[in-house]
Parts: C-alpha cells; structure tokens; sequence
C-alpha cells in the first residue's frame, strides 16, 4: 500500500495532526504511559527516570537519523530508510510523554505512513521525494528544529521529571522551529 499524493504532498501536517490526537488524549486519561507502567512498583521514580532516558535516547536517534538523511542524498536507499525509521524512533521517544492511547496512535501512525511514504518512494514509476542534497547540516537541521528542540525538552525533563518545564519547554521548541521554519512550513510539503 504505497502512500497517496495528498499524503506526501502534507506530510508535515499529517506528522501534526498524529501528534495533536495524540496529547489530545490527555483530556481522557492524564497518565503518562511510563508513569501508568510504573506508578505501583516499589522503586516508581528510579524507573520512571530510567524509561525516559530510553525514550530521550530513541527521541535524539530519531532526530539525528532524520537530519543526516536530510544532509544526505535522498534518492539512496540508505537515506530512506534511516529517514523514515528515524520518524519511528522519534514517534517511540516522543510518544512516552503521551498517555497510552496517545502513545499507540502515535507509534502505530508514525510507523504506517513512514511505512506508506518508503513504499511510494521506492515505487519504479515515483521516486524518492527529492533527489537533492540539503548540503550543509545547518540546513539539514533547520527542518529538523522542532525535534531537536524537543528532545532538548526529553533531557531536561528525564533530569527533573517536572510536567510543568516539559510543557513550557516543548511550547518553547515548537515556537522557535516554527520561527526558523516558517517559509519552509508554508511553501514547501515534505
């Protein structure tokens, strides 16, 4: 099942709208899923800090794989595959902040259109998105922004465990990749 154009042609606010249901499902259930797998062992704390510097990790993977693919030529294999896992990786990380549900829609929507996306991709008759090089990796990363300034918010978060500075920093990180994004968000697709 290879992606259809609408979903390469918004990828960006298909990757959004995953991860706006995702948190969404804090208004149904305000436990994240490691602090609901957690919450009745003995040592509840210790755990909960130890799955968030795992998720931290997978989210920081998934960014560097997404911006080296970025850098890289992207009619490679190779790129399109790390390209697309990374989004998998960084769904994983990032979705431990969500409640369950959120987590799975997450994950499961990342993983389906990564999948979809890759299929379409490698199809004879399509091609990759882009057989450009992004060049330097400033402008590897600048895409990237969000999911650097998010993972920037998991270390910081995983350190104190505090709701409340993931919150203020995740806004934070949104608003300034927004900022450095916004011709890219508003001309560009993938």
């Amino acid at each position: 099942m290879k992606a259809a154009g609408f979903e390469c042609a918004h990828q960006r606010w298909i990757h959004l709208a995953l991860v706006g249901v995702a948190f969404c499902m804090y208004f149904f259930d305000p436990v994240d899923v490691v602090w609901a797998l957690v919450r009745h062992k003995p040592d509840a704390r210790t755990l909960e800090r130890m799955l968030f510097a795992v998720a931290t990790g997978l989210t920081g993977c998934g960014a560097a794989m997404r911006t080296a693919a970025n850098r890289a030529q992207m009619s490679s294999l190779s790129a399109r595959v790390e390209r697309h896992l990374g989004s998998v990786f960084y769904a994983v990380g990032i979705g431990a902040l969500a409640p369950l549900w959120g987590f799975l829609i997450l994950v499961a929507g990342e993983a389906a259109l990564a999948l979809r996306l890759f299929q379409r991709e490698s199809a004879p008759d399509v091609g990759p998105w882009s057989s450009e090089a992004a060049g330097s990796w400033a402008s590897a990363m600048r895409p990237e922004a969000a999911k650097w300034g998010l993972f920037f918010t998991m270390i910081v978060f995983t350190a104190v465990l505090v709701d409340r500075v993931a919150d203020i920093l995740a806004v934070a990180s949104l608003l300034i990749a927004a900022a450095l994004n916004w011709r890219l968000y508003c001309h560009r697709t993938a």
